[in-house]
């Protein structure tokens, strides 16, 4: 028997980091079905010459993404993981992780 919870976490490292001795650690909560049927819409709205990615993309991370550990800037310290007001990540935090990084 399957049972999840939106309590549940799912921690997931990069391919690219996969063989750090120190990956950097997202952690996600599940999507409610409102937020899986907004995503889903999305990826209706694609056409043949227009398939908006990105959008979904955005909408899955900025409803799930809760938050990362070992994330680094340039410096070697780490960056913390900023929500807004509604408790969602940051678009600046979205900003630093590359497309590549935000698609897997």
């Amino acid at each position: 028997m399957i049972v999840i919870s939106r309590k549940d976490k799912l921690e997931y490292v990069l391919r690219e980091d996969r063989n750090s001795k120190e990956p950097t650690i997202f952690v996600f909560r599940p999507l409610t079905a409102r937020e899986r049927a907004e995503c889903e819409d999305v990826l209706t709205s694609a056409s043949v010459d227009r398939f908006p990615m990105g959008t979904f993309a955005y909408k899955v991370l900025k409803n799930s993404l809760v938050g990362w550990r070992n994330l680094k800037d340039d410096k070697g310290k780490d960056v913390p993981f900023v929500t807004d007001a509604d408790g969602k990540v940051t678009d600046e935090c979205l900003a630093l992780l590359s497309t590549a990084q935000r698609f897997e």
